[in-house]
């Protein structure tokens, strides 16, 4: 179901558990995580989707 909705990501964070490694850029299925993440959410809204660093 699409509303208008807005959504905000919550990107935040120092990835302490992540060794190092940027979990906003780690691949998941393919893509970045934060990508698919907005993609995931673009598809559920037609309303804007706000990414918080």
């Amino acid at each position: 179901m699409v509303t208008d909705m807005p959504i905000l990501l919550l990107a935040a964070g120092q990835s302490a558990r992540m060794r190092g490694r940027d979990k906003l850029m780690e691949r998941v299925e393919g893509r970045p995580l934060i990508r698919r993440q907005a993609d995931i959410a673009r598809a559920a809204t037609s309303g804007p989707v706000i990414v918080a660093l």
